[in-house]
């Protein structure tokens, strides 16, 4: 029996004490033999027994005990339990002296100071049992009543209660409740073994009583309002009902008794559903704790009340579980706790299998919070309200959108963002069938993975592999599971051509993200090998592949991942033929970093602008990153157009307003050129860049002159220079390597899949 069941039977009887110190002599002798009655009842194999249990039933309805579920749940607690031969062990009823005695101690112990000290755990457990009354007004003499002036904790009704909110406050409250329960999640780990609760409290019979929350109150510092639960029965019955009122701040969140902080409960998370209702510790979590929810924000309209055994229910078939509890009450997106303590916010638009993989406590796909962690910021106390200390978590994909929302220039094309197309692919296969496939896999194919020593081995059972993923049509979880292994065995192999194969096999069969995809695996072979002899692995492959990653990222504003990207690429540029490739990635990763520093205004000058669209100075700075660091100058122009007086201003009106005639085209081309040297790092490339589309597109037209040759000219200068924008750098390493920018990662992938299928067929040949 888990010791937080025991400690619940300790407090029971506590409050049997209690009552002793109140009442005569007399009564705590008539009580204690009521409740040798019921031992006598309860483990007597007699009908009687039977007739004994339904009386009681037929009293407690008529004493005022509430119907319909709550009978149901007493008719299983007062199922008969244990060896009848065990009556004769019962103790005896105490005489009255001592029974008087026990009363003078209990209430001493109650004279005495409190010390505001959680509960300690019992030294073994305890049995409690029931009395059984023999009449009406009995069972309602003994039915609990909670004694509410003793609770810390006033009723929903008494309290001032803010139900208006701003969104931002909201978040702001949400975060700062999470971080209090989790500092008590912390304090009752101390006490029980360094492990968490269980998800609820379970009494004799087996029957869920009390939530996890109820466990938390004495460190949360409700000691008093703990004490006044009883641990024996349900949530919603009895004096147990009667304090769902007494809601505590730290679970306040609907404005009544329900809660939208839950935890993530389920037989392979960190609240954990055990048959021995032992909690786990977060040391024990295999994925680490750093990389598994403990707490999240679950929707309105499945909120749980705060007493109720009801979390999310992290089981097995979670992913049908993720839209009825998830994204609906925030609307972007969801608030979560790591089992470290550190709050996160958790993108709608998460990939499923990602948002999974953070729920389990025992996964295998090798999943880091990183992937989908975002974080949160909110304002502490006394601290000046800016909007830079507010939770803003949709900035971010704010400015993506803005950013995708709007078509390329049809005159100018100035975005080499490609957008991804949408391709039909099948859904994601389940974690249970990912799982279920890799444990056959492992079964099947245990032999020749263990006898695979050598990297020509590994590249070659990784190569079969995909070639067997490639005909499971009708096994979307096989096929996944033997990816995984191939890319497994491309790393070991260092193989980054595999690696490449299998990760476009699994982007184009799957509807997953491909610049996520591509990111993690490229990292993945970094960290896989960055012990080894970087000038024997054949790192072209990887080259290649960096141009339309770190394109992609810097359209997802993923530029610090971008960055790490192109230091792994760089440990491949062995060899005099990439030593310009080499001096390209070094010079993109600073211009990354200065990059994501402007990302990082500009998501200011974006929310001041959003909060007052009359302060158009904010505006049109948020036009610059979005015209010189995205490349996206039809929205970024106009922002810069309704924005103060100035050079660029003019400059943009010039571009906007086109112009017919190939002079007039080279004018704004100049136009952008003498403003490109006036400015430094990416804004001087990216006017550079403007300069030389408006300039592309007048040469064409113009005949032998001497505007002509100007125009050459300036064409050439900006060949022979080097880039200062991430983009230029991109576009500079893409013309070096041959790279088609033109295509999405996805679009790679789903032609590299058809290609890599006859190498496959050709290799097995």
């Amino acid at each position: 029996m888990g010791f937080g069941f025991q400690h619940q039977i300790a407090i029971g009887t506590n409050r049997i004490d209690e009552c002793q110190a109140e009442l005569s002599v007399g009564r705590i002798n008539e009580i204690l033999i009521k409740r040798n009655s019921l031992m006598d009842i309860r483990k007597s194999n007699q009908p009687a027994r039977l007739f004994a249990l339904g009386f009681l039933l037929v009293l407690g309805t008529a004493s005022g005990c509430s119907d319909g579920k709550e009978d149901l749940f007493m008719k299983a607690a007062a199922r008969p339990r244990g060896n009848p031969d065990d009556v004769a062990a019962a103790p005896a009823a105490p005489p009255p002296a001592a029974a008087a005695a026990a009363a003078a101690a209990a209430a001493a112990a109650a004279a005495a100071p409190e010390k505001n000290t959680p509960p300690k755990a019992a030294t073994k457990p305890v049995a409690q049992v029931a009395s059984v009354p023999k009449s009406v007004e009995q069972a309602a003499a003994e039915t609990a009543v909670p004694d509410l002036a003793k609770i810390e904790v006033k009723p929903i009704s008494e309290r001032a209660i803010n139900n208006e909110l701003s969104d931002e406050e909201s978040r702001r409250a949400t975060v700062r409740k999470m971080l209090k329960i989790f500092d008590a999640l912390t304090a009752y780990q101390k006490d029980h073994g360094g492990k968490f609760p269980t998800p609820f409290t379970v009494n004799e019979a087996g029957i869920q009583c009390l939530s996890w929350r109820v466990e938390l109150l004495p460190y949360l510092g409700y000691p008093e309002l703990y004490s006044q639960f009883d641990h024996s029965v349900p949530w919603n019955f009895g004096a147990n009902k009667e304090l769902l009122d007494r809601i505590p701040d730290e679970f306040l969140t609907h404005g009544d008794t329900k809660t939208n902080i839950v935890a993530v409960a389920g037989e392979f998370s960190p609240f954990l559903v055990s048959p021995s209702h032992i909690g786990i510790a977060p040391s024990s979590i295999r994925d680490g704790a750093a990389n598994t929810l403990v707490l999240i924000e679950v929707n309105d309209d499945v909120t749980p009340n705060w007493t109720e055994p009801a979390d999310f229910p992290a089981t097995r078939r979670v992913a049908a579980e993720i839209p009825k509890h998830l994204f609906r009450k925030r609307g972007d997106g969801v608030i979560a706790m790591w089992a470290t303590g550190l709050p996160t916010f958790i993108h709608k638009d998460v990939q499923t299998n990602l948002l999974i993989d953070a729920f389990f406590i025992k996964d295998e796909q090798d999943f880091k919070a990183s992937q989908i962690h975002q974080t949160i910021a909110f304002e502490e106390p006394g601290e000046e309200n800016t909007a830079g200390d507010e939770i803003m978590a949709s900035q971010t994909d704010a400015i993506t959108e803005i950013d995708l929302a709007v078509s390329a220039d049809d005159f100018v094309v100035d975005r080499v963002l490609i957008e991804e197309e949408d391709y039909t692919r099948e859904p994601e296969p389940s974690v249970v069938q990912i799982r279920t496939a890799q444990t056959k896999l492992r079964s099947m194919f245990s032999t020749r993975i263990k006898e695979a020593t050598t990297n020509s081995d590994r590249s070659k059972l990784g190569k079969e592999f995909l070639e067997l993923s490639s005909n499971m049509e009708s096994d979307p979880g096989g096929a996944f599971a033997l990816q995984q292994a191939a890319m497994r065995f491309a790393i070991e192999a260092e193989d980054a051509d595999l690696l490449l194969q299998a990760v476009d096999q699994r982007v184009a069969r799957f509807d997953i993200n491909a610049l996520e995809e591509n990111l993690k695996w490229f990292l993945e072979f970094g960290e896989g090998t960055a012990s080894r002899n970087d000038r024997v692995i054949e790192g072209a492959p990887l080259l290649k592949r960096t141009v339309p990653i770190v394109l992609t990222a810097i359209r997802d504003d993923e530029y610090m991942r971008a960055a790490s990207i192109c230091r792994i690429a760089s440990r491949y540029t062995g060899g005099s033929r990439f030593d310009e490739v080499s001096r390209i990635l070094t010079r993109m990763r600073t211009q990354l970093g200065l990059a994501k520093n402007e990302y990082e205004d500009a998501k200011q000058y974006l929310e001041d602008f959003r909060l007052n669209p009359e302060n158009v100075a904010a505006g049109a700075a948020f036009g610059r990153f979005v015209c010189f660091i995205k490349g996206d100058w039809k929205t970024g122009l106009q922002l810069i157009v309704d924005g103060p007086a100035g050079d660029l201003r003019d400059v943009a009106r010039m571009d906007i307003k086109g112009a017919g005639t190939a002079q007039g085209q080279v004018a704004i081309g100049d136009a952008w050129w003498d403003l490109s040297r006036r400015a430094s790092g990416p804004y001087r490339q990216g006017a550079q860049d403007r300069a030389v589309k408006w300039y592309e597109k007048a040469i064409e037209r113009l005949p032998d002159s001497l505007d002509k040759i100007h125009v050459n000219n300036r064409l050439q200068d900006a060949r022979d220079s080097s880039g200062t924008s991430p983009i230029a750098q991109c576009l500079q390493l893409a013309d070096l390597l041959n790279v088609d920018v033109s295509q999405s990662l996805t679009s790679i992938a789903m032609e590299g899949s058809r290609s890599s299928a006859g190498r496959l067929q050709n290799d097995e040949d």
